[in-house]
């Protein structure tokens, strides 16, 4: 399980990293 919440915690991390970049990018003004 430890693993897996590991695992969650970095796909989550990325995914909110992808989304801040991107919409940072949206927004560049």
């Amino acid at each position: 399980m430890g693993a897996v919440s590991h695992e969650i915690d970095t796909t989550e991390l990325a995914w909110r990293f992808l989304r801040t970049h991107r919409h940072h990018h949206a927004c560049p003004r």
